[in-house]
């Protein structure tokens, strides 16, 4: 197959207009080819993370995602963009009418809702469930220091914690708006952090703005210095703040709104619902759009 053409394109995610969201890549038809060229197609786009669909059958799909550099078990906004494809093009049924399937990645299966949206076709929603909490066990000065910011904009009464929601990620408030906009991390020693604490990605939060939260991510140790929405990062943000009751909550169900990637200059939006009794969650629904702003075909040989 090493000559064959691969059909592919751009979708921004958690978005309802082009060019802001989250850009990714997204092959629908991926079942003939292996890792090594998977990797090979996500390095050859200048986007944080592409989506493969390797399977799929009328209720399930299998995907495999990778940034730009590796493998990742999991990627939402990629999920949320190809479902999104996948169901404009009427491979999930009837785009009009709701419906839920089964996303089947090496982090686990997912439960993803379809519906019909005015805007963008469809919306879709991605429950994460068996959402964990961790201590972070490290100085909050060498926190601040590789975050570039400054330790008094890092409260210690508001919630910091690594939190699994589909990924790892640690969680770290910022009690600025302003102050979350200043970070500039070093993005070496985020590296290293990541490792230690075994998370993904950093993700800083807020919630000065018109959202509930406002957020920024880190990812450099899965190849992004920077994502402009990440879903699993949002909703490990939306899990913790709700089990520790920081914001007015309205059991069993919570709904968030979140707002990331206005720094970079591209605006993403995600709803977000938490099912929840008192500190316990028991699910966390990412809800968002997405519009296809790019159809390609790579023709180089992409190897055996």
């Amino acid at each position: 197959m090493e000559n064959d053409v691969i059909e592919l394109m751009l979708v921004d995610a958690f978005t309802d207009e082009a060019f802001s969201g989250s850009p990714v890549g997204v092959v629908c038809e991926a079942d003939r080819l292996n890792d090594e060229q998977m990797q090979k197609v996500a390095s050859e786009l200048v986007v944080p993370a592409t989506g493969f669909v390797v399977g799929r059958t009328d209720e399930s799909v299998k995907m495999r995602f990778y940034t730009r550099s590796t493998a990742v078990e999991i990627d939402g906004q990629a999920a949320l963009a190809a479902v999104s494809a996948l169901a404009w093009a009427g491979k999930l049924g009837s785009p009009d009418e709701s419906s839920t399937i089964t996303l089947d990645t090496l982090a686990g299966n997912f439960a993803v809702e379809i519906g019909p949206h005015p805007v963008c076709g469809v919306e879709v929603g991605l429950t994460f469930e068996d959402i964990g909490f961790e201590p972070f066990g490290y100085s909050h000065d060498l926190l601040a220091g590789a975050l570039g910011t400054s330790r008094h904009l890092i409260p210690d009464h508001w919630p910091l914690s690594v939190v699994r929601a589909g990924a790892r990620a640690l969680a770290v408030p910022v009690s600025t708006r302003e102050g979350l906009d200043a970070a500039r991390p070093d993005h070496e020693a985020l590296v290293q952090l990541s490792a230690k604490t075994g998370v993904s990605r950093i993700m800083l939060y807020t919630w000065q703005g018109p959202t509930d939260l406002y957020c920024r991510g880190f990812a450099p140790a899965i190849g992004v210095p920077e994502e402009p929405v990440s879903a699993c990062g949002i909703a490990a943000v939306a899990a913790l703040v709700v089990h520790e009751h920081a914001l007015q909550l309205s059991p069993p169900l919570s709904r968030l709104t979140a707002e990331q990637g206005v720094i970079l200059g591209r605006r993403g939006q995600a709803r977000i619902e938490v099912a929840h009794q008192d500190r316990e969650i028991g699910s966390v629904r990412m809800r968002g759009t997405a519009v296809k702003t790019m159809d390609a075909r790579l023709l180089r040989p992409i190897g055996k």
